[in-house]
């Protein structure tokens, strides 16, 4: 929450990085999708 409302002040004082909007989702998404990859295989080796 905080982190979140720091960034929203730090937009309004200097702008939005239009580059950021793009690679920031980006990056997070490649993440997520490593993880829940890893959690499903764990889950699936645990099952059988």
């Amino acid at each position: 929450m905080y982190a979140e409302c720091a960034r929203t002040l730090d937009q309004h004082h200097y702008g939005a990085a239009d580059c950021a909007f793009i690679i920031v989702p980006l990056v997070r998404g490649f993440f997520i999708d490593i993880i829940n990859a890893c959690i499903i295989s764990g889950f699936i080796s645990v099952g059988s």
